[in-house]
């Protein structure tokens, strides 16, 4: 679930997206089920972003049009992923930090293996805040 233009956006176990709005209200937006393979999910500049088998994807909600961003399968090691306003930040298995911009152009940060055993991420306020080993770290986003 994420927030965007003050909705809320969540993916049912059976791919469907939903949106809620701030009274509770709420409706399916896509009765398609195309999310079925989402196993993250993210705002960031408009649009919802979404990882599927390995690949990134952006959505607009406007025309509800889904366009693939980078190359097939480039997200297969992400383990875990936030957003910022203008920001996709991501963690790698081996522990490797990126970040993405709004058009996808996507680059290491910091030493391969930075952030290792990571099991939450959370961007606030120009920072990042991780999880690891069950200690929590703020860095510099």
């Amino acid at each position: 679930m994420v927030s965007l233009n003050g909705k809320l956006y969540s993916i049912e176990s059976n791919g469907t997206l939903y949106e809620t709005a701030k009274d509770g209200s709420w409706k399916q937006i896509d009765g398609k089920g195309k999310f079925t393979d989402a196993t993250m999910l993210e705002s960031m500049g408009g649009f919802l972003w979404t990882v599927e088998n390995g690949t990134l994807y952006k959505t607009s909600i406007r025309s509800m049009s889904w366009q693939q961003v980078g190359k097939k399968g480039e997200w297969a090691n992400t383990v875990a992923m936030v957003a910022d306003q203008s920001t996709l930040w991501s963690v790698e298995k081996n522990g490797t930090l990126f970040r993405t911009d709004v058009n996808g152009d996507s680059e290491q940060v910091g030493k391969k293996g930075l952030l290792s055993d990571v099991t939450l991420i959370v961007a606030m306020n120009g920072m990042l805040y991780v999880v690891e080993n069950g200690t929590l770290y703020r860095t510099k986003g």
